[in-house]
């Protein structure tokens, strides 16, 4: 253990690195996010918007921004800078999100659908798929050619973006918690409770 960052009041349900790996952020069952500096082993804000737990968070455009994804139907995009609100969605269930490698648009499952979301205004501008079962985590490839899913009936996903077509299929689990792919694109990793 190189460091402990104690700061929200309940658990935690999220966390991810920046690019460069100077800061972190997470999101905790407390409704706040926070972000950290790595370093100095210190925070650096805590945004306060969620009116229920968050259920996850990640790094937009150039790390200037957060978007979050709270229990509460709300996903919201902070300025890092300013400490305000970007782009609010309201009515909207994620469960998941991951942003794309260039920080533009960020993918979560709304409504059934797989869909893209564009991070400098908070709208949905792609549908990729309709979904049959919750999905519980998401991962954009590093390469920014594909996205990951995986769901709650042990499903792992693969979908180009290409043509937009669920690629390969994954049967592995009873249920999926996490999914990861590596940094050169080569392997996906899941994990099931």
């Amino acid at each position: 253990l190189e460091a402990r960052f104690d700061s929200h009041t309940a658990g935690v349900s999220s966390v991810e690195f920046s690019v460069d790996g100077s800061r972190f952020v997470s999101g905790s069952y407390d409704q706040t996010v926070i972000l950290w500096d790595v370093e100095i082993q210190s925070i650096i804000q805590q945004f306060e918007g969620h009116t229920d737990w968050i259920r996850a968070v990640g790094f937009g455009r150039d790390d200037r921004q957060i978007v979050s994804a709270g229990d509460d139907s709300i996903a919201i995009l902070w300025d890092i800078e300013r400490y305000d609100i970007v782009a609010q969605l309201d009515n909207t269930t994620l469960y998941a999100l991951a942003v794309s490698p260039d920080g533009q648009q960020a993918v979560s499952e709304d409504e059934g659908n797989l869909v893209l979301i564009d991070l400098s205004s908070g709208q949905v501008t792609s549908v990729l798929g309709q979904v049959d079962t919750t999905v519980f985590d998401l991962a954009w490839s590093p390469d920014g050619n594909f996205i990951v899913s995986g769901d709650n009936e042990g499903n792992v996903i693969i979908w180009e973006l290409d043509d937009t077509i669920r690629q390969r299929e994954l049967e592995s689990h009873s249920s999926v918690v996490r999914v990861a792919i590596h940094p050169d694109s080569s392997r996906i990793a899941s994990v099931s409770d």
